[in-house]
């Protein structure tokens, strides 16, 4: 999931389709826009051309460009391989239909390796991730550095937060925390319009039932919420919030992100600072969230359950 053109890159990878030829020393592939052979152009989204390894050298890679139907580069790479299936063999770059990359990865012998780069469609930079190959022969995938689309840094060498949009960067589809390069913490997903919570631990969805109180939801039918609602909530943490005299002095500012369970009877448990600021806002934030009343509880086949919470606590100097 944390690679958004996997699935296209592979596609193309394993079709076996019909050819025809635009010159002596190339092959084109017409595709669909889901990297599926059609039989002509005009049925065509995107096209692929193979051009063999030049016969004046010792190399045994094929060149591959991938086209927009305008003519404009969608991709390219080298190939181990003259046809489809190809092979990939070292840089793989993915292009914006304005012509700026997209992506640029690396391959070795047809799989991901080392450091790949994504940007955004103005051609700033947007993540980096890095692909292992484990022991055991899977390719493990570390979320490095992720940045807004205005170059501030939202996660560095593997630690902070990290946003995955859709595929024309409109809008957010997946975003949450990382820690030592995995998903952590609680992330928000957007699926077929529904928000979506779960919280994570080491890359994986942490479970979500304990022996102390039962199971612990990330999405229920009716979340749980603060008396008064949001606006209650925003007056209590007004009325009790006091801005740590150290934060003052070193002008420390910002969202403190706490995560807590709202219990079946709407008491706060395993309240904890997923993303802090320091200057004793973190401190702060947990002393208020411990004396917070009761919220009313989330619902779920309309039953109170537990359920994993997450709010942000702004401090910020006026």
């Amino acid at each position: 999931m944390m690679v958004r053109f996997t699935f296209l890159f592979l596609s193309i990878f394993s079709l076996s389709v019909e050819v025809s030829f635009a010159q002596k020393d190339s092959t084109i592939y017409y595709l669909n826009n889901s990297a599926k052979p059609v039989s002509t152009r005009d049925s065509a989204e995107l096209y692929a051309v193979i051009y063999p390894p030049p016969g004046n050298t010792d190399s045994k890679l094929s060149m591959v460009i991938g086209y927009f139907l305008n003519g404009k580069k969608m991709y390219s790479t080298a190939s181990l391989t003259n046809s489809f299936p190809i092979k990939p063999q070292g840089p793989f770059i993915y292009y914006f239909p304005n012509g700026n990359k997209h992506t640029v990865r690396n391959f070795e012998n047809g799989q991901p390796a080392g450091d790949a780069f994504e940007y955004y469609p103005n051609g700033n930079f947007y993540t980096r991730t890095s692909y292992i190959k484990l022991s055991s022969g899977k390719i493990e995938v570390k979320l490095l550095d992720c940045k807004d689309s205005t170059g501030k840094v939202l996660a560095e060498n593997g630690n902070g937060y990290w946003i995955i949009y859709n595929n024309n960067f409109t809008a957010p589809k997946e975003q949450g925390w990382v820690a030592n390069g995995f998903q952590d913490s609680l992330w928000t997903m957007i699926i077929d319009n529904k928000e979506i919570k779960a919280v994570y631990k080491g890359g994986k969805i942490a479970p979500r039932f304990n022996s102390a109180g039962g199971q612990i939801y990330t999405s229920v039918e009716q979340t749980p919420e603060f008396p008064g609602g949001p606006e209650g909530f925003s007056r209590f943490l007004s009325n009790n919030i006091v801005y740590p005299n150290a934060a003052k002095a070193s002008s420390v500012s910002g969202r403190v992100i706490v995560t807590f369970v709202v219990e079946k009877d709407g008491s706060l448990s395993d309240i904890t600072v997923a993303r802090g600021i320091g200057g004793g806002c973190d401190e702060e934030a947990l002393r208020v969230m411990k004396i917070c009343p009761r919220w009313k509880p989330g619902i779920q086949n309309g039953n109170p359950v537990r359920v994993k919470y997450a709010v942000p606590i702004n401090f910020t100097l006026n």
